[in-house]
């Protein structure tokens, strides 16, 4: 399948921008996945993501756990937390189950969402603050606060 050059449309995103990272179909990864551009996700990912970029989880991806990103765009499947700073769009494929926090929400017919919707026009202290290793950016690290059960 040829990849669409930048700024032009596909069937997972609006406009491409060029992806620096992709998990593949078939492949599987546990741990935590720090990037800093763009990523997509085809394949089975668990644990914690961080981008600071967008995030593309593709029809074909599956995603367990915790996401921090700029913008995201769901067509797989989602279960977890999802912290965004700017927008998440569920396309119709998308199935999630979990907590999302955001600023803008677009959600396609078809959608599964079995889960929760943060939004404010104020930017997301969770989403903002990527719990990088501290002396990575120079700045202090964060840690989210700790949810009531």
């Amino acid at each position: 399948m040829m990849e669409p050059r930048e700024g032009e449309q596909n069937e997972d995103t609006h406009i491409m921008t060029s992806v620096e990272t992709i998990l593949g179909t078939g492949a599987y990864m546990e741990g935590t996945l720090k990037v800093q551009g763009d990523a997509r996700i085809e394949g089975h990912f668990k644990g914690k993501i961080q981008v600071d970029g967008n995030l593309t989880v593709g029809e074909s991806g599956q995603v367990e756990g915790e996401i921090h990103a700029k913008n995201a765009i769901v067509n797989g499947h989602v279960k977890g937390e999802l912290y965004v700073e700017e927008k998440v769009e569920f396309q119709a494929n998308a199935r999630f189950e979990g907590e999302v926090e955001c600023k803008g929400l677009i959600v396609h017919d078809g959608v599964t969402f079995d889960g929760t919707c943060y939004m404010s026009k104020k930017k997301s202290q969770r989403s903002a603050d990527f719990l990088m290793e501290p002396g990575e950016t120079g700045e202090p690290t964060y840690a989210p606060e700790p949810r009531e059960a």
